[in-house]
């Protein structure tokens, strides 16, 4: 009897290790493919996060060069605002390269600091300003009837403020009878 016991606890004991055996085998392939698919993951994170990264660099560029383009526009508009105003580089005669000095007189000499370039204050009489150039938008049809050096429209649309603050002010209606 002890022999049959012994023989049948072996034969539980196959069972048993062939039973754990297979499911240390599935857990050990669940786990590669558990790997596998956290790769694939982590790969398309990884290209997303640089996707994303990507097109926040194109934004900060068109930024940039936006700034760019406004800096430039403003330093335009100063140099046409200082020719408004009356500097004495806009009303001196210029004297151009090309010019010999025989043909000018000594009276006519420019004074010694004058450059042999024309100012870029007196390019806005070849080349109007953005804002003119556009006759459709608000702001050119206030530039275009007042010099913008002493324009309190000019300067209100400027700031940002609304034409129609002065109706306000006033207690006027608007244009299409409704009340402020």
């Amino acid at each position: 009897m002890g022999d049959a016991l012994v023989s049948e606890m072996c034969l539980h004991r196959a069972k048993i290790d062939a039973v754990v055996r297979m499911e240390c085998e599935r857990m050990h392939d669940g786990l590669e493919q558990a790997r596998r698919g956290s790769a694939r993951c982590w790969c398309a994170w990884r290209w997303r996060w640089l996707q994303w990264l990507r097109e926040k660099e194109a934004e900060l560029d068109a930024a940039h060069r936006h700034v760019v383009e406004l800096e430039e526009l403003l330093r335009h508009a100063a140099t046409e605002s200082q020719a408004c105003a009356g500097s004495p580089a806009a009303t001196r005669p210029l004297r151009l390269a090309s010019a010999s000095p025989s043909t000018t007189s000594s009276s006519a000499t420019p004074p010694p600091n004058a450059s042999a370039t024309p100012t870029p204050s007196l390019s806005w009489r070849t080349t109007p300003p953005p804002c003119q150039r556009h006759p459709s938008s608000r702001a050119s049809r206030a530039v275009r009837t007042t010099p913008p050096c002493c324009s309190s429209l000019a300067e209100n649309i400027a700031q940002g403020k609304k034409t129609g603050e002065r109706r306000k002010k006033m207690g006027e209606k608007k244009r299409y009878g409704w009340k402020t």
